[in-house]
């Protein structure tokens, strides 16, 4: 009996990673422990089969993420039972709230244990709630059971994962001890033994094979927005996150064709290394005056893909209430807290850009076109002329990154500041790379761990820009780092704490603010680059920034840079640069 039972669980775990597999998914993240022995040795034994190991499981699924967002496939994440599974929920959250495929296999303890204190034994099933798009507790191996099941159920998984919109499903695996038999077979050999499997044993191929079929819809709606785009007479074109190559390419395409003033997000991917003029740069400085910002407001808004960084520009748009805002993602939530979107268009983002008619660019209202461009020089003249000191602050430290990142490279920007910052203060004219960051639910959890893991899928070296506080939230994640065929250079803007409340209502409360809040602290990370083996480094200057980055994008080695700005030395560069381009468009164009 005993021997039949680890059989069993071999078999079944064979077949179920053999499917995974067939279905594309050869990216394993395993997190150490005892239940899930059977899936693990499967992986082991595969020879397709890549594997990360890492001893925290929250860190390893942010990791998954991180490598679903370069790959747009799902990985594998397998843990044993209990805790170990709700360590896996915030980046289910983040991958559930931004479409971001993965497949979460949780190994558990059999039916007869639960509810009976037994140890390590805790509900399972459902632990995710609402986040998944699928989930199924597959039962304990049984010889009663046509195997068959094991691969309907995976290939039902990953049909689910991806589909739009695409998001994490859950395989929960039961397994009765022992665990784990001596006897090794193939997933071929399985097959020959079974009738049921016969046929998928002589090929390579899903057991079942899922199709979509196209939306018959696509033509009409792109028709119903070409119309809108012709009859704009103060048109602006919002481009927000895009997620592949194939999407930026034809989203950049469009816009050429339009010419109109196009305000792209940094996690649109096209933002940095253009230098395309109707590309308005400094937007969010632009539209801090408000005169500026009540008169030149447009009549028509076409929002290509998912969410943008800019409060202001989207409160700009708010006021603005345009009469036509056309909404174009490849989801079909309701991507509209403020209830303006008068037309949603749930398509392939490339197909639509590609069969948009040229009609769109018969817009009237010259003027519209020729300040925007104008505006966006002059702006640009003013932000330079803020940096041309040496003193290296977190404003500068980003507009550094955004001008020296390789264009062999790519780049990761954790929420809160940094993913602002970069948003807001990089340059137009550095290398254009792939650009990243988790904004589903915008927390600051496994940031590192996700970075990671973006650099894997993608196969480049990827340079993180991270706050202190994110950087402490996922020190562990660290360990990701020592032997990652593909670097990670993670520049840490160490301002002593949780700065954004310094720029929410909070701050008018002085005496919660640093205490409750901000959870200032004076900890420095050479001593964490050390114990993880890793090289630190902590310029002084925006000239040593250069040098230290410059050496690293080439060496080939994960390292950690430390800009270091004590809090009291702090610059409010944000104001500054608001005041100095409010004053300018206030005389170039309401003077």
């Amino acid at each position: 009996m005993n021997v039949k039972t680890a059989d069993l669980n071999t078999i079944w775990a064979t077949l179920l990673i053999e499917e995974l597999i067939r279905n594309g998914v050869t990216q394993f993240c395993i997190a150490p422990g005892s239940r899930s022995t059977p899936l693990v040795a499967a992986v082991a034994r595969h020879a397709q089969a890549r594997t990360v190991v890492h001893f925290d499981e929250r860190g390893l699924a942010f990791y998954a993420l991180g490598y679903a967002r370069a790959t747009n496939r799902p990985a594998a994440v397998i843990t044993t039972s209990g805790t170990a599974v709700a360590n896996l929920l915030p980046a289910v959250v983040e991958a559930s709230m931004d479409a971001v495929p993965m497949i979460l296999l949780t190994a558990d303890r059999p039916p007869e244990l639960r509810e009976t204190s037994a140890n390590q034994t805790i509900r399972q099933p459902g632990i995710f709630s609402h986040y998944t798009r699928w989930a199924f507790d597959l039962p304990c191996p049984d010889a009663a059971i046509d195997p068959a099941l094991v691969l309907t159920t995976v290939d039902q998984a990953c049909y689910r994962a991806r589909r739009t919109p695409a998001g994490p499903v859950h395989l929960n695996c039961m397994f009765r001890e022992p665990l784990i038999t001596d006897t090794q077979a193939t997933a071929h050999q399985i097959s020959l033994e079974r009738p049921s499997l016969q046929r998928w044993g002589m090929n390579k191929l899903p057991f079942t094979n899922y199709r979509s079929a196209s939306s018959a819809a696509h033509n009409y709606a792109v028709t119903e927005a070409a119309e809108i785009i012709a009859d704009a007479k103060r048109p602006a074109l919002v481009i927000g996150e895009l997620r592949t190559n194939e999407e930026r390419e034809a989203v950049l395409a469009l816009s050429r064709k339009l010419e109109w003033p196009t305000f792209a997000d940094i996690t649109s991917g096209i933002k940095l290394g253009n230098r395309e003029e109707y590309f308005i740069g400094g937007y969010d400085f632009i539209l801090s005056e408000p005169a500026f910002a009540s008169k030149y407001c447009p009549d028509t808004c076409l929002w290509i893909g998912g969410r943008v960084t800019s409060a202001r520009l989207t409160n700009w748009l708010v006021k603005a209430n345009p009469r036509n805002h056309v909404m174009v993602s490849s989801r079909p939530w309701r991507h509209d807290q403020h209830s303006r979107v008068t037309l949603h268009i749930e398509t392939d983002l490339a197909l639509f850009c590609r069969s948009l008619p040229s009609v769109a660019k018969s817009v009237k209202a010259i003027d519209w076109h020729i300040n925007w461009p104008h505006i966006s020089r002059l702006a640009k003249d003013v932000i330079d002329s803020c940096f041309e000191s040496d003193l290296l602050t977190e404003e500068h430290a980003t507009r550094i990154i955004s001008r020296m990142v390789p264009v062999s490279g790519a780049l990761f920007l954790a929420s809160s500041l940094p993913v602002r910052f970069m948003n807001n203060f990089c340059v137009q004219d550095g290398a254009s790379v792939p650009v990243q960051c988790n904004r589903g639910a915008s927390g600051i959890d496994g940031t590192i761990a996700s970075a990671a893991g973006y650099a894997a899928g993608l196969e480049k070296a990827v340079t993180l820009l991270i706050g202190d506080q994110a950087f402490l939230h996922d020190l562990n994640s660290l360990a990701l780092l020592r032997s990652a065929q593909h670097p990670v250079t993670i520049v840490v803007l160490n301002n002593e704490g949780g700065r954004i409340f310094e720029h929410l209502p909070i701050s008018r409360h002085q005496d919660l603010l640093i205490s409750y809040f901000v959870m200032s602290h004076e900890l420095e990370f050479a001593r964490s680059a050390e114990q993880f083996g890793l090289s630190y480094h902590r310029p002084r200057t925006a000239e040593e920034l250069q040098s230290i980055y410059s050496k690293l994008a080439s060496s080939g080695d994960s390292a950690i840079i430390e800009v270091h700005i004590h809090r009291l030395q702090r610059q409010n560069v944000q104001q500054r640069l608001e005041l100095a381009v409010a004053a300018m468009v206030k005389k170039a164009f309401l003077s």
